[in-house]
Protein backbone atom coordinates (compact mmCIF):
# COMPACT_ATOMS: atom_id res chain seq x y z
CA UNK A 1 0.00 0.00 0.00
CA UNK A 2 2.60 2.50 0.65
CA UNK A 3 4.35 1.52 -2.15
CA UNK A 4 1.27 2.49 -4.50
CA UNK A 5 0.94 5.85 -2.59
CA UNK A 6 4.69 6.81 -2.56
CA UNK A 7 4.98 5.85 -6.19
CA UNK A 8 2.21 8.10 -7.12
CA UNK A 9 3.59 11.35 -5.14
CA UNK A 10 6.61 10.71 -6.89
CA UNK A 11 5.61 10.98 -10.02
CA UNK A 12 4.23 13.99 -9.43
CA UNK A 13 7.76 15.90 -8.58
CA UNK A 14 7.53 16.76 -5.12
CA UNK A 15 10.40 18.67 -3.63
CA UNK A 16 11.24 17.60 0.01
CA UNK A 17 10.07 21.24 1.33
CA UNK A 18 7.03 21.25 -0.49
CA UNK A 19 3.68 21.01 1.46
CA UNK A 20 0.49 18.68 0.68
CA UNK A 21 -2.61 20.14 2.27
CA UNK A 22 -4.81 17.19 3.29
CA UNK A 23 -8.56 17.28 3.75
CA UNK A 24 -9.74 15.68 6.72
CA UNK A 25 -13.04 14.77 8.07
CA UNK A 26 -11.90 12.77 10.55
CA UNK A 27 -13.44 9.40 8.48
CA UNK A 28 -10.68 6.47 8.12
CA UNK A 29 -9.86 6.98 4.50
CA UNK A 30 -8.23 11.03 5.27
CA UNK A 31 -6.96 9.96 8.67
CA UNK A 32 -4.59 6.93 7.27
CA UNK A 33 -3.98 9.73 4.63
CA UNK A 34 -2.13 12.07 6.85
CA UNK A 35 -0.93 9.26 8.61
CA UNK A 36 0.82 7.44 5.69
CA UNK A 37 1.82 10.90 4.08
CA UNK A 38 3.47 11.90 7.75
CA UNK A 39 5.37 8.88 8.63
CA UNK A 40 6.89 8.78 4.90
CA UNK A 41 8.01 12.29 5.73
CA UNK A 42 6.13 14.38 3.24
CA UNK A 43 5.48 17.90 4.82
CA UNK A 44 1.64 17.53 5.75
CA UNK A 45 -0.68 20.35 6.94
CA UNK A 46 -4.58 19.79 7.45
CA UNK A 47 -7.66 21.17 5.94
CA UNK A 48 -10.74 20.61 7.80
CA UNK A 49 -14.36 22.03 6.74
CA UNK A 50 -17.46 22.02 9.41
CA UNK A 51 -20.70 22.08 7.09
CA UNK A 52 -22.81 22.00 10.13
CA UNK A 53 -25.06 19.51 8.61
CA UNK A 54 -24.67 17.05 11.43
CA UNK A 55 -24.72 18.67 14.75
CA UNK A 56 -23.03 18.24 17.85
CA UNK A 57 -21.49 14.94 15.30
CA UNK A 58 -20.26 18.01 12.90
CA UNK A 59 -18.58 19.73 16.18
CA UNK A 60 -17.07 16.37 17.39
CA UNK A 61 -15.22 15.59 13.93
CA UNK A 62 -13.61 19.39 14.42
CA UNK A 63 -12.17 19.10 17.97
CA UNK A 64 -11.26 15.29 17.41
CA UNK A 65 -9.40 16.17 13.97
CA UNK A 66 -8.01 19.46 15.69
CA UNK A 67 -6.65 16.77 18.25
CA UNK A 68 -4.93 14.42 16.70
CA UNK A 69 -3.14 17.37 14.37
CA UNK A 70 -1.72 19.03 17.31
CA UNK A 71 -0.78 15.47 19.00
CA UNK A 72 1.18 14.97 15.85
CA UNK A 73 2.53 18.90 15.57
CA UNK A 74 0.83 19.14 11.93
CA UNK A 75 -0.38 22.76 10.81
CA UNK A 76 -4.58 22.74 11.17
CA UNK A 77 -6.83 24.99 9.48
CA UNK A 78 -10.70 24.95 9.91
CA UNK A 79 -13.57 26.75 8.83
CA UNK A 80 -17.43 26.45 9.96
CA UNK A 81 -20.39 27.07 7.20
CA UNK A 82 -23.91 27.87 7.81
CA UNK A 83 -24.28 25.41 4.55
CA UNK A 84 -28.19 25.21 4.74
CA UNK A 85 -28.47 28.94 5.50
CA UNK A 86 -26.47 29.84 2.56
CA UNK A 87 -28.44 27.53 0.08
CA UNK A 88 -31.24 29.92 0.51
CA UNK A 89 -31.83 31.84 -2.38
CA UNK A 90 -29.14 30.77 -4.28
CA UNK A 91 -30.59 28.33 -6.16
CA UNK A 92 -28.09 25.10 -5.23
CA UNK A 93 -28.29 22.33 -3.51
CA UNK A 94 -26.63 21.54 -0.47
CA UNK A 95 -24.16 18.95 -1.62
CA UNK A 96 -23.41 21.68 -4.23
CA UNK A 97 -23.19 24.48 -1.52
CA UNK A 98 -20.91 22.17 0.47
CA UNK A 99 -18.47 21.43 -2.25
CA UNK A 100 -17.56 25.01 -3.55
CA UNK A 101 -17.33 26.16 0.00
CA UNK A 102 -15.08 23.57 0.37
CA UNK A 103 -12.81 23.96 -2.36
CA UNK A 104 -12.97 27.47 -2.17
CA UNK A 105 -11.31 27.42 1.58
CA UNK A 106 -8.46 24.75 -0.18
CA UNK A 107 -7.82 27.68 -2.89
CA UNK A 108 -7.21 30.52 -0.15
CA UNK A 109 -5.43 28.29 2.35
CA UNK A 110 -3.34 27.27 -0.95
CA UNK A 111 -2.61 31.07 -1.92
CA UNK A 112 -2.00 32.00 1.56
CA UNK A 113 0.60 29.54 2.25
CA UNK A 114 1.95 28.36 -0.87
CA UNK A 115 0.99 24.72 -0.67
CA UNK A 116 1.85 22.50 -3.76
CA UNK A 117 -0.99 20.40 -3.96
CA UNK A 118 -4.40 19.61 -1.66
CA UNK A 119 -4.53 15.81 -1.02
CA UNK A 120 -8.63 14.36 -1.04
CA UNK A 121 -8.69 10.87 0.46
CA UNK A 122 -10.97 8.95 -2.34
CA UNK A 123 -9.60 5.49 -2.90
CA UNK A 124 -10.29 2.66 -5.07
CA UNK A 125 -13.82 1.87 -3.69
CA UNK A 126 -15.10 5.16 -4.33
CA UNK A 127 -13.48 5.40 -7.82
CA UNK A 128 -15.57 2.20 -8.74
CA UNK A 129 -18.85 3.58 -7.11
CA UNK A 130 -18.08 7.20 -9.17
CA UNK A 131 -17.98 4.77 -12.14
CA UNK A 132 -20.92 3.61 -11.32
CA UNK A 133 -23.27 6.31 -10.15
CA UNK A 134 -21.83 7.99 -13.54
CA UNK A 135 -23.15 5.01 -15.67
CA UNK A 136 -26.63 4.81 -13.96
CA UNK A 137 -27.09 8.90 -14.21
CA UNK A 138 -25.99 8.39 -18.00
CA UNK A 139 -22.78 9.57 -19.01
CA UNK A 140 -20.33 11.07 -21.84
CA UNK A 141 -16.20 9.04 -21.74
CA UNK A 142 -15.08 11.63 -19.42
CA UNK A 143 -17.14 10.21 -16.68
CA UNK A 144 -16.17 6.50 -17.10
CA UNK A 145 -12.71 7.87 -15.72
CA UNK A 146 -14.86 7.17 -12.17
CA UNK A 147 -12.65 10.59 -10.70
CA UNK A 148 -8.74 11.46 -11.94
CA UNK A 149 -5.85 11.01 -10.09
CA UNK A 150 -4.90 14.80 -9.89
CA UNK A 151 -6.73 17.87 -11.59
CA UNK A 152 -4.14 20.54 -11.29
CA UNK A 153 -2.95 21.17 -7.67
CA UNK A 154 -6.03 18.44 -6.49
CA UNK A 155 -4.38 15.27 -6.18
CA UNK A 156 -5.90 11.71 -4.86
CA UNK A 157 -2.96 9.52 -3.91
CA UNK A 158 -5.03 6.56 -3.01
CA UNK A 159 -7.01 5.71 -5.85
CA UNK A 160 -5.02 2.89 -6.23
CA UNK A 161 -6.09 1.32 -2.71
CA UNK A 162 -9.09 -0.37 -1.75
CA UNK A 163 -10.84 0.10 1.60
CA UNK A 164 -10.19 -2.61 2.70
CA UNK A 165 -6.38 -2.22 2.74
CA UNK A 166 -6.82 1.38 4.46
CA UNK A 167 -8.99 -0.29 6.99
CA UNK A 168 -6.00 -3.49 7.37
CA UNK A 169 -3.47 -0.25 7.94
CA UNK A 170 -5.41 2.03 10.34
CA UNK A 171 -5.49 -1.33 12.39
CA UNK A 172 -1.81 -2.17 11.41
CA UNK A 173 -0.63 1.38 12.80
CA UNK A 174 -3.61 2.37 15.64
CA UNK A 175 -5.02 5.70 13.27
CA UNK A 176 -7.55 7.00 15.09
CA UNK A 177 -10.71 7.85 13.36
CA UNK A 178 -14.37 8.44 13.54
CA UNK A 179 -17.45 6.82 11.59
CA UNK A 180 -19.80 9.49 9.83
CA UNK A 181 -23.58 7.86 11.06
CA UNK A 182 -24.66 9.12 7.41
CA UNK A 183 -22.43 6.80 5.16
CA UNK A 184 -24.94 4.00 6.01
CA UNK A 185 -28.25 6.04 5.09
CA UNK A 186 -29.93 4.48 1.72
CA UNK A 187 -31.70 7.84 0.85
CA UNK A 188 -28.26 9.09 -0.28
CA UNK A 189 -27.59 7.16 -4.10
CA UNK A 190 -23.85 6.56 -3.11
CA UNK A 191 -24.38 4.89 0.14
CA UNK A 192 -26.70 2.72 -1.95
CA UNK A 193 -24.49 1.31 -4.58
CA UNK A 194 -21.94 1.03 -2.18
CA UNK A 195 -24.08 -0.92 0.54
CA UNK A 196 -26.85 -2.49 -1.91
CA UNK A 197 -25.31 -2.81 -5.70
CA UNK A 198 -21.54 -3.36 -5.53
CA UNK A 199 -22.18 -6.63 -3.06
CA UNK A 200 -25.12 -7.85 -5.37
CA UNK A 201 -22.06 -7.25 -8.25
CA UNK A 202 -19.37 -9.08 -6.67
CA UNK A 203 -21.46 -12.58 -6.03
CA UNK A 204 -21.51 -12.27 -10.01
CA UNK A 205 -17.99 -12.07 -10.24
CA UNK A 206 -15.63 -11.64 -7.87
CA UNK A 207 -12.92 -10.25 -9.85
CA UNK A 208 -15.15 -7.28 -10.46
CA UNK A 209 -13.38 -4.28 -8.97
CA UNK A 210 -9.50 -5.34 -10.60
CA UNK A 211 -11.27 -5.37 -13.65
CA UNK A 212 -13.41 -1.74 -13.37
CA UNK A 213 -9.89 -0.08 -12.60
CA UNK A 214 -7.93 -1.13 -15.20
CA UNK A 215 -10.94 0.04 -17.40
CA UNK A 216 -10.97 3.21 -15.90
CA UNK A 217 -7.40 3.48 -16.01
CA UNK A 218 -7.16 2.75 -20.00
CA UNK A 219 -10.14 5.10 -20.10
CA UNK A 220 -7.79 7.83 -18.44
CA UNK A 221 -4.83 7.59 -20.54
CA UNK A 222 -6.97 7.92 -23.78
CA UNK A 223 -8.45 11.37 -22.39
CA UNK A 224 -5.41 13.48 -23.29
CA UNK A 225 -5.80 12.72 -26.63
CA UNK A 226 -9.81 12.70 -26.31
CA UNK A 227 -9.46 16.22 -24.87
CA UNK A 228 -8.08 18.21 -27.88
CA UNK A 229 -9.97 16.39 -30.45
CA UNK A 230 -13.20 17.55 -27.89
CA UNK A 231 -11.93 21.54 -27.60
CA UNK A 232 -11.30 21.71 -31.25
CA UNK A 233 -14.89 20.54 -32.07
CA UNK A 234 -16.91 22.12 -29.47
CA UNK A 235 -15.43 25.72 -31.19
CA UNK A 236 -17.40 24.95 -34.05
CA UNK A 237 -20.53 25.04 -32.39
CA UNK A 238 -19.66 27.01 -29.73
CA UNK A 239 -19.04 30.49 -28.96
CA UNK A 240 -19.22 33.10 -26.32
CA UNK A 241 -21.34 36.40 -26.83
CA UNK A 242 -20.41 38.53 -23.78
CA UNK A 243 -22.25 37.23 -20.47
CA UNK A 244 -23.82 34.54 -23.01
CA UNK A 245 -22.62 31.31 -24.53
CA UNK A 246 -24.09 30.16 -27.61
CA UNK A 247 -24.51 26.44 -28.90
CA UNK A 248 -25.50 26.51 -32.89
CA UNK A 249 -28.13 23.66 -32.80
CA UNK A 250 -28.48 23.05 -36.87
CA UNK A 251 -24.30 22.82 -36.89
CA UNK A 252 -24.84 20.66 -33.49
CA UNK A 253 -27.53 18.20 -35.51
CA UNK A 254 -24.85 17.68 -38.01
CA UNK A 255 -21.92 16.96 -36.05
CA UNK A 256 -21.37 12.75 -36.00
CA UNK A 257 -21.51 12.74 -32.00
CA UNK A 258 -24.27 15.18 -31.21
CA UNK A 259 -24.49 13.99 -27.24
CA UNK A 260 -20.58 13.71 -26.84
CA UNK A 261 -19.42 17.11 -28.50
CA UNK A 262 -22.60 18.99 -26.35
CA UNK A 263 -22.17 16.87 -23.02
CA UNK A 264 -18.64 18.32 -23.30
CA UNK A 265 -19.67 21.94 -24.43
CA UNK A 266 -22.39 21.87 -21.58
CA UNK A 267 -20.50 19.66 -18.85
CA UNK A 268 -18.51 22.67 -17.63
CA UNK A 269 -22.09 24.23 -16.46
CA UNK A 270 -23.32 21.89 -14.72
CA UNK A 271 -25.70 20.29 -16.95
CA UNK A 272 -26.17 15.91 -16.59
CA UNK A 273 -26.00 14.05 -19.34
CA UNK A 274 -30.08 13.62 -19.04
CA UNK A 275 -30.39 16.94 -19.43
CA UNK A 276 -28.42 16.77 -22.25
CA UNK A 277 -30.50 14.14 -24.03
CA UNK A 278 -33.35 16.23 -23.27
CA UNK A 279 -32.04 19.13 -25.70
CA UNK A 280 -30.95 16.59 -28.52
CA UNK A 281 -34.64 15.80 -28.36
CA UNK A 282 -36.31 18.90 -28.05
CA UNK A 283 -38.24 19.96 -30.97
CA UNK A 284 -36.55 22.88 -33.01
CA UNK A 285 -40.26 24.91 -33.08
CA UNK A 286 -40.84 24.70 -28.60
CA UNK A 287 -39.21 27.10 -26.75
CA UNK A 288 -38.09 26.15 -22.64
CA UNK A 289 -35.41 26.16 -20.72
CA UNK A 290 -33.35 24.28 -18.60
CA UNK A 291 -31.07 24.96 -15.07
CA UNK A 292 -28.39 23.70 -13.34
CA UNK A 293 -27.52 24.47 -10.03
CA UNK A 294 -25.39 27.29 -11.33
CA UNK A 295 -26.35 28.24 -15.03
CA UNK A 296 -29.67 29.01 -16.77
CA UNK A 297 -30.19 27.21 -20.62
CA UNK A 298 -32.71 28.97 -23.12
CA UNK A 299 -33.92 26.82 -25.85
CA UNK A 300 -34.28 28.84 -28.81
CA UNK A 301 -35.30 27.61 -32.33
CA UNK A 302 -31.88 28.14 -33.57
CA UNK A 303 -29.50 28.09 -30.47
CA UNK A 304 -29.12 27.00 -27.14
CA UNK A 305 -28.20 30.45 -24.74
CA UNK A 306 -26.39 29.91 -21.57
CA UNK A 307 -25.89 32.02 -18.71
CA UNK A 308 -25.05 32.44 -15.20
CA UNK A 309 -27.85 32.23 -12.61
CA UNK A 310 -26.26 34.51 -10.33
CA UNK A 311 -22.92 36.17 -11.47
CA UNK A 312 -19.84 37.55 -9.75
CA UNK A 313 -20.27 41.57 -8.46
CA UNK A 314 -21.97 43.70 -5.92
CA UNK A 315 -25.35 42.32 -6.02
CA UNK A 316 -28.07 44.75 -4.62
CA UNK A 317 -29.22 45.03 -1.31
CA UNK A 318 -32.79 44.82 0.10
CA UNK A 319 -34.86 45.17 3.11
CA UNK A 320 -38.59 43.34 3.95
CA UNK A 321 -41.15 44.47 6.14
CA UNK A 322 -44.68 43.20 6.30
CA UNK A 323 -47.27 45.20 7.55
CA UNK A 324 -51.02 45.09 7.59
CA UNK A 325 -52.72 46.94 4.43
CA UNK A 326 -54.88 49.54 7.03
CA UNK A 327 -51.28 50.84 8.51
CA UNK A 328 -50.18 51.83 4.76
CA UNK A 329 -51.05 55.08 3.73
CA UNK A 330 -49.29 55.06 0.43
CA UNK A 331 -48.85 52.29 -2.21
CA UNK A 332 -46.90 53.86 -4.80
CA UNK A 333 -43.77 52.41 -5.53
CA UNK A 334 -40.78 53.89 -7.16
CA UNK A 335 -37.29 52.30 -8.20
CA UNK A 336 -36.08 51.72 -4.78
CA UNK A 337 -39.88 50.74 -3.35
CA UNK A 338 -42.62 48.47 -4.33
CA UNK A 339 -45.32 46.92 -2.05
CA UNK A 340 -46.09 43.19 -3.07
CA UNK A 341 -49.01 40.74 -2.01
CA UNK A 342 -47.34 39.30 0.91
CA UNK A 343 -49.15 35.92 1.18
CA UNK A 344 -48.08 35.61 -2.27
CA UNK A 345 -44.48 35.52 -1.52
CA UNK A 346 -41.93 34.13 1.23
CA UNK A 347 -38.67 36.17 1.53
CA UNK A 348 -36.76 32.82 2.07
CA UNK A 349 -37.25 32.09 -1.86
CA UNK A 350 -36.44 35.11 -3.09
CA UNK A 351 -33.22 35.27 -5.39
CA UNK A 352 -31.20 37.49 -7.45
CA UNK A 353 -29.72 37.38 -10.56
CA UNK A 354 -28.48 38.99 -13.63
CA UNK A 355 -30.99 38.90 -16.88
CA UNK A 356 -30.79 36.26 -19.51
CA UNK A 357 -32.07 35.14 -23.13
CA UNK A 358 -35.71 34.25 -23.27
CA UNK A 359 -36.49 36.03 -19.85
CA UNK A 360 -40.67 36.59 -19.69
CA UNK A 361 -42.33 38.73 -16.83
CA UNK A 362 -45.84 40.55 -16.74
CA UNK A 363 -45.28 44.04 -16.41
CA UNK A 364 -47.09 45.80 -13.82
CA UNK A 365 -50.83 46.67 -15.32
CA UNK A 366 -50.26 44.26 -18.03
CA UNK A 367 -52.29 41.35 -19.17
CA UNK A 368 -49.58 38.95 -20.68
CA UNK A 369 -46.70 38.11 -20.29
CA UNK A 370 -43.41 39.87 -21.98
CA UNK A 371 -39.83 39.31 -22.83
CA UNK A 372 -37.24 41.32 -21.10
CA UNK A 373 -35.55 42.17 -23.68
CA UNK A 374 -38.46 43.83 -25.07
CA UNK A 375 -38.97 45.26 -22.54
CA UNK A 376 -35.40 46.67 -22.41
CA UNK A 377 -35.86 47.93 -25.65
CA UNK A 378 -39.28 49.61 -24.99
CA UNK A 379 -37.50 51.44 -22.18
CA UNK A 380 -34.75 52.48 -24.48
CA UNK A 381 -32.34 51.12 -22.29
CA UNK A 382 -28.48 51.54 -23.32
CA UNK A 383 -26.40 48.43 -23.31
CA UNK A 384 -24.76 49.54 -20.64
CA UNK A 385 -28.07 49.42 -18.61
CA UNK A 386 -29.07 46.23 -19.60
CA UNK A 387 -25.52 44.43 -18.02
CA UNK A 388 -26.08 46.07 -14.91
CA UNK A 389 -29.56 45.38 -14.29
CA UNK A 390 -30.55 42.86 -11.72
CA UNK A 391 -33.74 40.44 -11.56
CA UNK A 392 -35.39 39.41 -7.94
CA UNK A 393 -37.22 36.13 -8.61
CA UNK A 394 -39.50 34.38 -6.62
CA UNK A 395 -38.62 30.90 -7.08
CA UNK A 396 -38.37 31.20 -10.83
CA UNK A 397 -40.53 33.82 -11.34
CA UNK A 398 -39.21 36.80 -12.14
CA UNK A 399 -40.62 39.52 -8.83
CA UNK A 400 -39.19 42.89 -9.79
CA UNK A 401 -36.64 44.21 -12.70
CA UNK A 402 -34.77 45.87 -9.91
CA UNK A 403 -35.25 49.66 -9.97
CA UNK A 404 -38.07 49.37 -12.82
CA UNK A 405 -40.53 47.72 -13.47
CA UNK A 406 -42.59 44.79 -11.01
CA UNK A 407 -44.31 42.05 -11.81
CA UNK A 408 -48.56 42.02 -12.31
CA UNK A 409 -48.97 38.78 -10.68
CA UNK A 410 -47.21 39.63 -7.28
CA UNK A 411 -49.10 43.06 -6.90
CA UNK A 412 -51.46 43.99 -4.49
CA UNK A 413 -55.42 43.82 -4.89
CA UNK A 414 -58.26 44.16 -3.11
CA UNK A 415 -58.27 40.91 -1.66
CA UNK A 416 -54.96 41.66 0.11
CA UNK A 417 -54.52 41.64 3.89
CA UNK A 418 -51.08 42.40 4.71
CA UNK A 419 -47.99 43.81 2.46
CA UNK A 420 -44.77 43.34 1.46
CA UNK A 421 -42.59 46.62 1.36
CA UNK A 422 -39.19 45.49 -0.56
CA UNK A 423 -36.85 48.29 0.14
CA UNK A 424 -33.73 48.44 -2.36
CA UNK A 425 -30.80 49.52 0.31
Amino acid sequence: MLDKATQFLNKLGLHPTDTILVAVSGGIDSMCLVHLLHSQGFNVAIAHCNFTLRGKESNGDYQFVKDWAQSLGIAFHSEEFATKALTIGSGQSVQMMARELRYDFFERLTLKHGYKFTALAHHADDRIESLLLNMLRGTGLRGLQGMPGNRGDIIRPLLSITKQELTNYANKHDVPFRTDSSNFDCKYQRNRVRLELLPMLRILDSTLENRLLEFMDRVENHLLTFDAWAEAEKAKIFRIDGRFSRIDRKLLKKHQFPFTILKETLGPFGFSSNQVMELLKHPDSVSGELTSDSHRLVIEQNEFVVCSREEAGDRPKFSFERLNITKVTSLKTDNQNIFVDAHKVDEFNISFRRWCQGDRFKPLGMKGLKKVSDYFIDSKFTATQKENTWLMLHNEDILWIVGHRMDDRFKVTEQTEEVLRITSL
